[in-house]
């Protein structure tokens, strides 16, 4: 146990985990796509990812004596031609620790998930959900401040750590459409935000891709980019994405039953149902370890 400890990195309450989700909110999320056999708005695609995974950091970090603070998350909406605070009732947008997330005040609310049983049979089941983050989409699109403000969070994070934590990660869900940069720009953005480090390595940028493509089977964690050639914005995302640290490739290999040998592999997700998004969020502390 001793080795696996020293091998992994540890997340505490005096050095937690930080999550930074940028979402798009600009009024093409407003548009209807498939999902969960059913349709919806990409931004009720986005409420129902964000909320889940919210609910997902809250459980992981209830312990019998209440929620740890074992993450700092922040959630920042760009559309309306502004980045503004989708958390709380703050001004600007800033850190919530788990149990702050956990305190606040939400609406519960309920919606049909597909499941399928042991012998095949497909079924639609009931299930209630606490609502962090509302849907809604107005506006352009500012991808670029909505990157440059997730950069300044992630800074700002790792100054206030004094102790070594995993490093931080940043999801960008968007349906990839950016109204105030060139592609260019917004790469010079992206590797802004990777190049930010502490001693356990660079900070990692997930880009979760939203499309109205729903021919297209999902793709989480591409090694190439050969599956978005026909869909530039798609593209653009990988190339922003980071490259998975070698200590992921194990539990991308067990999640995406591809061959170690395609590694390395793309911080990215395309048309991802809400299931894959929880397996990438174990992926994001799999190597971590809850003291």
């Amino acid at each position: 146990m001793k080795q696996i400890v020293e091998n992994y990195c540890r997340i505490t309450t005096k050095a937690p985990a930080v999550f930074v989700f940028a979402l798009d909110v600009s009024g093409s999320m407003l548009e209807k796509i498939w999902f969960n056999d059913s349709m919806r708005t990409k931004s009720e695609v986005v409420s129902i990812m964000v909320n889940r995974m919210l609910s997902e950091i809250v459980n992981r970090s209830t312990r019998d004596n209440g929620c740890r603070d074992y993450f700092k998350i922040a959630v920042l909406g760009y559309g309306r031609d502004r980045v503004e605070p989708l958390l709380g009732n703050s001004q600007s947008v800033t850190f919530f620790t788990s149990s702050q997330i956990d305190s606040l005040e939400t609406d519960l609310v309920y919606y049909n998930v597909p499941r399928i049983l042991a012998d095949g049979v497909r079924y639609m089941s009931t299930i209630s959900q606490r609502q962090w983050i509302k849907p809604q989409g107005e506006g352009n699109t500012p991808m670029l401040c909505g990157l440059e403000e997730a950069a300044r969070l992630v800074a700002e994070a790792l100054r206030e750590n004094t102790e070594e934590s995993v490093p931080p990660i940043v999801f960008n869900i968007t349906d990839g459409v950016a109204s105030d940069a060139s592609p260019a720009e917004l790469l010079v953005a992206a590797e802004r935000i990777k190049s930010l480090k502490n001693k356990n390595g660079n900070s990692i940028l997930f880009n979760i891709h939203i499309s109205s493509d729903s021919a297209t089977e999902s793709i989480v964690f591409p090694s190439d980019r050969k599956s978005f050639e026909s869909n530039s914005y798609a593209e653009l995302l990988y190339s922003m994405s980071s490259i998975m640290p070698e200590r992921f490739t194990k539990g991308i290999v067990e999640l995406t039953q591809k061959s170690p040998s395609a590694a390395p592999f793309r911080a990215m997700s395309y048309n991802a149902s809400v299931f894959e998004l929880f397996q990438m969020l174990s992926i994001g502390t799999v190597s971590s370890v809850f003291m």
